[in-house]
């Protein structure tokens, strides 16, 4: 990380299970595991401070001195100093970073040279930005491969001061670059620009998600996600879309992770394909449908409201996690009805002809039993007659018998509230 102390990003970089025990680490894995200065053991790693003073204003001489290949080794020797901020003069007329970026606007420039200076101002970090952003974009589009590689991984390590002046032709090589390694490499560097990236690099971001090598898929949507609300919902919203109807089971949660980081600006294009995961069809990803409910969470409270019947559905997911999530997200959003389930959204459910045609029928339905109690009726209008003397007594008695029960049940209160207080005296 261009901001970190070289010991700090060794502590940083993630600690990843070797394949194979002889695998030979890359030169900037060793750097970092070696947070002195020179090589082990030599002479600038026993010196003292006031010796590694001496010892780095005398590079700082060597900056300006007319051979050009003592510039350019007193300059890389510095990168080290300059990455930690250790032993540096106040002020020097000259940057090393400057001094190596000459490399990159020869008329022949030379490549080895190139790929050992890119990997210094990799180490520099976000200090050799404002001297050799524009240097390092330059041979991304006219240099061998080996060469783009490095400069884009230098790029990366210059970190998002770079992206003014690099982010459009990185973004290039993102789409362009017939290499998938130098591909994924350029979206690596413009996930480590960040926001700043978005404008610029949005569209090939967005292409790069349908790139024909899953990698470098992969390193699009995480991309995509490290640019945030500041991408442009209707760049990003199609590719989205088009992911989470054809892309992968694991391209599909980083596009619902994505969405949910970028938000509202993506849902005109994007709710009502997130909601058709809410499902829990046969087969379905349990965490697909957790992290459909975070998404439409984040596209905001009428999102919310118009999938209201699919996330009330959810509810009842067989998976727990996914229930609470789609209760917690009705409630936020205000859905009180949604949070009791979707038997209470019959309005939402069926259209206003359908619940119109049902209420007439239950109207019809109750207006046919109605007719039928009469017709039965005038038949036994007889009987009635001389019955209802005997019903008559019937009701008499039983309202003399729960009279009664009402007065046993007011004395038992009664006495249970005296024997209560009695108690308490």
């Amino acid at each position: 990380h261009p901001h970190l102390s070289r010991g700090e990003v060794g502590r940083a970089m993630p600690r990843q299970k070797e394949q194979k025990q002889d695998k030979q680490k890359t030169w900037l894995e060793e750097y970092y595991e070696r947070p002195g200065y020179g090589p082990p053991g030599g002479t600038v790693a026993n010196l003292t401070d006031q010796e590694m003073i001496d010892h780095v204003e005398m590079l700082v001489e060597h900056l300006n001195n007319d051979d050009p290949k003592k510039r350019i080794k007193a300059a890389e020797a510095m990168s080290a100093y300059i990455a930690d901020d250790a032993f540096l003069p106040e002020h020097m007329e000259v940057h090393p970073a400057q001094v190596l970026a000459t490399l990159f606007f020869r008329s022949m420039p030379d490549r080895l040279a190139c790929i050992s200076a890119s990997r210094c101002l990799g180490i520099m970090g976000h200090r050799a930005a404002p001297y050799a952003s524009a240097a390092l974009t330059r041979v991304l589009s006219n240099a061998g491969s080996d060469l783009r590689y490095e400069a884009l991984v230098a790029l990366g390590y210059l970190g998002p001061e770079a992206a003014p002046e690099a982010a459009t032709a990185v973004a290039e090589r993102a789409t362009t670059d017939e290499d998938a390694r130098l591909r994924r490499q350029a979206l690596l560097t413009l996930t480590m620009f960040g926001p700043d990236a978005a404008q610029p690099a949005g569209a090939a971001i967005a292409k790069a998600c349908q790139d024909e090598d899953t990698d470098v898929q992969v390193s699009a949507m995480k991309c995509m996600k490290r640019m945030g609300p500041e991408m442009d919902g209707d760049i990003a919203g199609p590719a989205l879309k088009k992911v989470l109807a054809s892309g992968s089971a694991e391209m599909r949660r980083f596009a619902m992770e994505t969405i949910a980081v970028i938000g509202n600006s993506v849902a005109s294009h994007c709710s009502k394909a997130v909601a058709h995961h809410l499902r829990p069809l046969p087969g379905s990803d349990p965490t697909l449908r957790h992290l459909a409910v975070l998404a439409l969470e984040s596209m905001g409270p009428q999102i919310v409201y118009e999938q209201e019947v699919l996330l009330s559905r959810a509810i009842r997911d067989p998976e727990r996690q996914v229930g609470e999530q789609a209760f917690l997200t009705l409630r936020d959003a205000g859905c009180v009805k949604g949070m009791m389930g979707s038997m209470f959204l019959e309005e939402r459910i069926f259209s206003p002809e359908v619940l119109a045609a049902s209420k007439l029928a239950t109207e019809n339905s109750d207006s046919d039993s109605e007719s039928s109690s009469d017709l039965g009726s005038e038949e036994d209008v007889d009987d009635f007659g001389s019955s209802v003397g005997e019903e008559e007594q019937e009701e008499e008695s039983e309202d003399d018998q729960a009279a009664q029960d009402k007065e046993d049940e007011e004395r038992r209160e009664e006495e249970r509230i005296r024997r209560m207080v009695m108690g308490m005296g």
